[in-house]
């Protein structure tokens, strides 16, 4: 009998972080080895993950719920129209999510142009949040 095969599913966003995690420790460390490829390499090649609208949409509905206190945040409890201000963010917090959102943006695009504080009060629903970031990261220099 042929042995099945077994898959592990996640989502693009949990699999970007993985591998963010795994690319900053072979920076700092020994690159483990797969055959003559390193993790990193491997996994990326035997998977078919790639940057998507959809992994840098998760991360940054993720940025606002952290930035609003959620101690485990679900990026699919967050819908695309919910009203920025309902967040009731204070400056402190609108300086904080900038900066996420940049590091978001420069992890995407180290080119890229980052967001102002400013621009992120000015974001009406979490879609508009979204659809900065990934104008930002798709920004050509």
């Amino acid at each position: 009998m042929a042995k099945k095969q077994k898959y592990i599913r996640m989502r693009a966003h949990s699999f970007y972080r993985l591998m963010r995690a795994i690319k900053n420790h072979e920076l700092e460390n020994e690159a483990i080895w797969v055959g003559k490829r390193a993790v990193s390499d491997f996994l990326t090649l035997k998977s078919n993950y790639k940057i998507s609208s959809e992994s840098v949409k998760d991360e940054v509905k993720i940025m606002v719920l952290e930035t609003a206190g959620e101690a485990d945040p679900d990026p699919d409890q967050l819908a695309d129209d919910t009203k920025m201000s309902d967040f009731g963010f204070t400056n402190i917090q609108h300086i904080a999510l900038t900066g996420k959102l940049n590091i978001v943006i420069e992890d995407n695009n180290p080119s890229a142009t980052p967001i102002s504080v400013n621009e992120v009060k000015q974001f009406e629903t979490v879609q508009d949040c979204v659809d900065a970031v990934l104008n930002a990261i798709k920004e050509i220099r």
